[in-house]
């Protein structure tokens, strides 16, 4: 049985001291969030190798954001209209969509860029870990949600997409109708104009608070029925379009 997401493949290499050049990375921040202090602690590395952060708010610029990091200020707190404001904001070629709760090694950090900054009509993604803030059974999750990438080409935002500037205009962006899951119905709207999805050499840690939260058994389940509901139009549409 063939997989619907490609894992892994040969790229060119990126000379070292300029790995993160053309790469912009959006990060929606929602009201009272916090979690993006560290996040973009873990970035400096690529703001120092010539990458671009630009978190994006409904509001004014958070007094306590670093200097390094850009602010595009969104008509709405709404995760898609973020993301697609931070991208109208920059200039990088590639774009990369991070939520403000995730983590990532300085290696893990680079070879997501160096890897990830030669797609060209294809859509990256990281390997998904939950962090230790939640139930141990999200690694469970983790599991799951990595098999369901690979296996049926389903990556959700919290994966990390990352995806050429072109790809993501040809694409329209976000959809920001969506009441949830934009990441996951971006991947879709890739893979029916024949993108690939592709897993990236690295990995992220997503924050598990909800899972602890809402209770492992009640939110686990929550996102099932969501996802099926989600999926089912969009893989429905796939089919009739190939």
């Amino acid at each position: 049985m063939s997989t619907l997401a490609a894992r892994r493949p040969a790229f060119p290499p990126v000379e070292a001291a300029d790995w993160a050049v053309g790469v912009s990375v959006c990060i929606p921040i929602g009201p009272g969030e916090a979690a993006w202090v560290a996040l973009l602690a873990d970035l400096r590395p690529l703001s120092a190798a010539g990458g671009r952060v630009i978190c994006c708010g409904a509001g004014p610029r958070p007094e306590e954001l670093p200097a390094e990091a850009e602010w595009a200020t969104a008509p709405r707190a709404n995760r898609a209209v973020q993301l697609n404001a931070a991208a109208r904001a920059c200039d990088g070629e590639t774009l990369w969509f991070l939520h403000a709760d995730s983590r990532l090694t300085a290696a893990d950090l680079r070879a997501a860029v160096i890897q990830g900054r030669t797609l060209t009509r294809a859509v990256g993604y990281l390997r998904l870990a939950f962090d230790t803030d939640g139930p141990p059974l999200t690694r469970l999750n983790g599991w799951a949600a990595n098999l369901r990438s690979r296996r049926f080409g389903m990556p959700f935002g919290d994966q990390g997409l990352m995806v050429s500037r072109s790809l993501w205009e040809e694409l329209g962006g976000f959809d920001e109708a969506a009441p949830y899951g934009e990441g996951h119905l971006f991947a879709w709207a890739a893979r029916r104009v024949g993108a690939p999805l592709i897993e990236l050499p690295a990995a992220i840690v997503t924050s598990a608070r909800k899972y602890r939260r809402g209770g492992w058994a009640r939110t686990t389940a929550t996102h099932l029925w969501l996802t099926a509901r989600q999926a089912a139009p969009q893989w429905w549409a796939w089919v009739r379009g190939r």
